[in-house]
């Protein structure tokens, strides 16, 4: 449903304005990745840290690609080194050949909105798509409690 456009408030642009820093300041790091053939395919939250004087940095490089180089796994296989959520459909579906600083960037956007609105998107419609599949599912289920249990342990809410 739309909204009609509310201007940020003076508290929004405040809280938002990190978000900005942290976007260009790992946009830099991933820059300098990008020159050097690396691609990190694990830009989230967790992975980008915020020293003393409020500089952002970026973190774990442990599934990290060098893309010259070959890689450990093949292409294709249902294993993918991942965060799901975070990660962009080439990356999703293991297509390395599709792989590259655009998934960093994807990432980083996601990571970015999240930080700024203060919530999952791409979780939350997974979880969607995931609830909206269940919905045959729940007819077997004797008890409406058993259902919102099952849930809660699913999906953690």
């Amino acid at each position: 449903m739309a909204r009609p456009y509310e201007p940020p408030s003076a508290a929004d642009r405040y809280r938002r304005k990190p978000v900005l820093k942290l976007g260009l300041q790992v946009m830099e790091a991933l820059e300098r990745a990008e020159r050097s053939q690396i691609v990190h395919r694990d830009v989230k939250p967790e992975n980008i840290m915020q020293d003393s004087a409020g500089g952002f940095w970026l973190l774990d490089f442990g599934i990290a690609r060098h893309l010259d180089l070959s890689s450990l796994t093949a292409s294709g296989l249902p294993y993918r080194k991942m965060t799901l959520g975070y990660a962009p459909p080439e990356q999703c579906r293991n297509f390395k050949r599709e792989i590259d600083s655009r998934a960093d960037l994807f990432a980083l956007g996601v990571t970015m909105h999240e930080c700024a609105t203060v919530r999952m998107t791409f979780l939350t419609l997974l979880r969607a798509i995931i609830l909206n599949s269940l919905g045959a599912w729940s007819n077997f289920l004797c008890r409406r409690s058993l259902y919102r249990l099952l849930l809660r342990k699913a999906f953690g809410t």
